[in-house]
């Protein structure tokens, strides 16, 4: 936790105002803060009460939920999240994650094809390096935009082997 994010927590345990509070998540790739490319200010949902809300999501991005009409309330500082260590770390990640993915999508009845695992990953990559403006976070982030890239077309072509019945 960075220091404001310690102050923020230390006042809403004297005084809570809300079932849940949102923060921002500061990630260290390898030795550097990434900044840009959609990952800060990374918003997480990570101090809440458990009894007003329920677990949701699609697997491997599981996260909480607060229930109808309690809202959070979004407090300074940082988590600070220590991510990967190498990049054969991220690697391994990316591996297991895309089946999880892969499967994901296989149970909800969405398809894959040579079209999807073209586009997709370019959009990704566009999205993240170019629109988020991964760019400025320099080699590290032209690193996570061609990995996170890799990771889609890995999903995709996961998913076109599940659709095939053989194995991923």
């Amino acid at each position: 936790m960075s220091p404001e994010l310690k102050d923020s927590l230390s006042a809403i345990i004297n005084d809570p105002k809300a079932r849940g509070y949102t923060m921002n998540r500061l990630t260290n790739y390898c030795g550097t803060w990434v900044r840009y490319g959609g990952w800060y200010p990374d918003t997480k949902l990570r101090f809440y009460h458990r009894g007003y809300g329920t677990w949701t999501g699609v697997n491997p991005h599981d996260r909480f939920l607060l229930n109808d009409k309690l809202s959070s309330i979004h407090i300074n500082g940082d988590i600070l999240h220590y991510s990967y260590n190498s990049i054969s770390d991220h690697l391994k990640q990316i591996d297991r994650f895309s089946s999880i993915g892969a499967t994901a999508l296989f149970q909800k009845g969405q398809r894959s094809g040579i079209l999807k695992m073209i586009y997709k990953p370019i959009a990704r990559f566009i999205r993240n390096y170019i629109l988020r403006r991964g760019f400025l976070d320099g080699l590290t982030g032209f690193i996570i935009g061609v990995n996170s890239a890799h990771a889609v077309f890995l999903k995709y072509l996961r998913l076109y082997y599940l659709q095939k019945g053989k194995s991923i």
